[in-house]
């Protein structure tokens, strides 16, 4: 069985590999689009497998289609959507460790899809497998993804654990449109991976392989038996790896899995598979003597993640605005840094909400507004607000936005941006702690970075709507200092959308006031 979870990108071999399995007996499970791009990203004039996924019956999440000897399973809409309130998506945003880095992954809604999104998922398995298969929920680890199956209604009951380690750099050109797919990655190391996997009722281990994907024999691991589960460790993943436990009825015996998960693994609701984890990297603000508050608010284009550090008994004041047609209205939510979800509301275009709450925890809390309203915009007169921009985290503007203002790391000799700017008679400066001009760019595509002392160092010309990448050297005393980014529109009351992001892997924030900065 394959499955494709909202899998867009698909070059034309890979897609022709899964038809051709599907053809030959196999099961393809697909939830959401898929093979609407091409493998280097340009979106296709029709979705590759727009013939295998037929209409879905009335009143019926899944179609179920025959082709050759095999099956395709598909699903309306992703798998992690399901039986959400209208507006939300869990697929666009990751509450858990997202604040650092602003990216796209799932959403704060979790607790109330994993429900229904299970049923989903092991219904179209079922489906497509035609046999019953227990989902176990698994915890977020750095750089892997994880997942547990268990199948116990056979003559041999097994668990199977996929591992995926996603720990790869690749590095994508922005078209403006897209992202190119522009140079490929390697890796990144995950050794000695210690695995605390939980059993079913009744069942105990009787043998544990373990193999890496694609091409490896399996290999016996050694475990620990536990009361309601076992210890083992995986040698080494690469990209994929799959553990596999033969199961025997009969009871555990030792300690239970609690004793063995870390304070620092990321809490569930239910025992799930553990892998050792790390606290999410922590902001905090800068140390400035300014109250960290005020900064005039900025209209984004489309949903962007607003962040606000709080200390515990904060009373926090915030204010949401949506613009748009009328009739039409914007979904936001407040999430703690926990990722638990705090509130929930809607604002109807044209108009605005002012939200309060207080904070229980100390740590950065997100705000976020999305749905089918055109710009949103979340100011606080409380506390100051964040806003990632990184390139999972483009800063999609309308309009003439206030200075913006970022932080230079102390390690850094050179900061790399991109820049966008639909507007032909607008441009963008780039200015260092002192004032001093170190980049412009304009409406016609001509970017420059100078010197200190003004002189210019570099200049290239392209498309304005395409996204320029500018390498700007930080000059001596200017690492660890705050700089500025400022937009002047070429009618500051134009609807014309700009936008940006830095290109490398620093945490990207940037806020309309400089004391209400976090850094790492």
């Amino acid at each position: 069985m394959v499955i494709l979870p909202g899998f867009k990108s698909l070059c034309d071999s890979g897609a022709e590999a899964l038809r051709s399995y599907a053809q030959d007996g196999g099961s393809l499970v697909i939830s959401g689009p898929a093979g609407t791009h091409s493998d280097v990203g340009p979106e296709r004039p029709a979705p590759i497998f727009a013939d295998l996924l037929g209409g879905t019956p009335p009143g019926e999440e899944l179609a179920v289609t025959p082709i050759g000897e095999g099956t395709v399973v598909s699903c309306p809409r992703r798998f992690a959507d399901a039986d959400l309130p209208d507006g939300f998506s869990t697929t666009d945003y990751k509450v858990s460790r997202p604040q650092t880095y602003g990216g796209k992954s799932r959403g704060p809604l979790i607790p109330v899809s994993v429900a229904a999104n299970r049923d989903l998922f092991l219904h179209a398995l079922d489906l497509a497998a035609g046999r019953d298969l227990s989902l176990m929920d698994v915890p977020d680890a750095p750089g892997l993804r994880v997942a547990g199956r268990y199948r116990i209604d056979s003559e041999q009951p097994s668990l199977t654990v996929h591992i995926i380690n996603e720990q790869m750099a690749m590095r994508h050109d922005d078209t403006g449109g897209y992202f190119m797919l522009a140079e490929d990655g390697t890796p990144g190391s995950c050794a000695e991976l210690t695995l605390s996997i939980p059993l079913p009722d009744g069942y105990r281990a009787a043998q544990v392989t373990w193999a890496q994907m694609p091409q490896s024999d399996p290999q016996e691991l050694a475990f620990k038996p536990l009361a309601d589960g076992i210890v083992c460790t995986v040698p080494e993943v690469e990209l994929y790896s799959i553990v596999r436990v033969k199961l025997q009825p009969g009871a555990g015996a030792g300690e239970t899995i609690a004793g063995t998960v870390s304070a620092t693994q990321t809490p569930h609701p239910s025992q799930g598979i553990y892998v050792p984890d790390a606290e999410a990297p922590s902001l905090h603000p800068i140390a400035l003597t300014d109250a960290a508050v005020g900064g005039d608010p900025i209209r984004l284009n489309y949903t962007h993640p607003s962040l606000i550090y709080a200390t515990a008994g904060d009373t926090v004041s915030v204010r949401v605005a949506a613009f748009g047609s009328e009739g039409k209205w914007a979904r936001w939510w407040i999430a703690a840094p926990d990722g638990t979800l705090l509130r929930t509301g809607a604002v109807a275009c044209g108009s605005s909400e002012d939200l309060d709450f207080v904070a229980q925890t100390e740590g950065v809390y997100l705000v976020q507004a999305q749905a089918d309203a055109d710009d949103i915009a979340i100011s606080s007169t409380t506390h100051g607000i964040c806003l990632p921009a990184s390139p999972s985290q483009r800063v999609n503007f309308r309009g003439q936005p206030p200075t913006l203002y970022f932080h230079v790391p102390p390690d850094r000799d050179t900061i790399a941006l991109r820049l966008q700017s639909r507007d032909r008679e607008g441009g963008y400066e780039i200015a260092d702690s002192q004032g001093r001009t170190m980049a412009l760019r304009d409406g016609l595509g001509q970017t420059t970075v100078m010197d200190p002392g003004g002189a210019m160092v570099w200049s290239e010309k392209s498309s304005g709507a395409v996204y320029q990448r500018v390498e700007i050297p930080v000059p001596e005393g200017e690492a660890g200092a705050i700089w500025s980014l400022k937009f002047t529109a070429g009618k500051p009351d134009s609807a014309t959308v700009s936008n940006f992001y830095f290109d490398d892997d620093l945490p990207a924030l940037v806020s309309t006031s400089p004391a209400a900065l976090l850094v790492p």
